[in-house]
């Protein structure tokens, strides 16, 4: 018997739930867009399985009722993938904060390259209106004398000479 159990953190990248499994030396293997963890349980082996977006585990719920809490008690071909989880819960808790952790680092590093991105935007944007605006001087006839950047302003120091 399977079930689907639900976390508080929806694994919706793949990359980084793969990210997270690695971290936690956690073996897996891809099957499609299934991700078949090295634990077991009764009926084979623990999955992530690709639902409307999200991957979810899916795993035998009756080996929780069993009452086996011990690593000893758990067939030998169990305990050469224990990792010291000693439940679903604890499995999926482990796996969550590892997740958030990948997640959170993705989210800076992106944000970090959108900041880097539009801070380019803004230079090549005064670029471009310090261009027009000596265009516009020197078809007026005016010359600049002096640039001075002051904090994040330009000013330019335009003369025109008259005789």
């Amino acid at each position: 018997m399977s079930s689907v159990v639900k976390t508080l953190t929806p694994f919706r990248d793949k990359e980084i739930l793969e990210g997270a499994l690695k971290n936690l030396s956690i073996g897996y293997t891809l099957q499609a867009n299934d991700i078949i963890t090295d634990r077991q349980d009764y009926y084979g082996f623990e999955k992530f399985i690709f639902v409307d977006g999200v991957y979810k585990f899916q795993h035998d719920s009756s080996a929780d009722i069993g009452g086996k809490s011990n690593y000893n008690e758990y067939p030998a071909s169990w305990r050469l993938n224990w990792k010291g989880w000693n439940s679903v819960n604890a499995f999926l808790t482990s796996v969550e904060k590892e997740y958030n952790i990948l997640y959170t680092a993705k989210i800076e590093k992106l944000a970090e390259i959108e900041r880097k991105r539009i801070e380019e935007e803004r230079k090549k944007y005064i670029a471009a209106q310090e261009q027009k605006i000596l265009e516009k001087a020197k078809q007026l006839g005016y010359k600049i004398d002096k640039r001075v950047e002051k904090d994040s302003n330009i000013q330019l120091v335009l003369v025109k000479r008259t005789y």
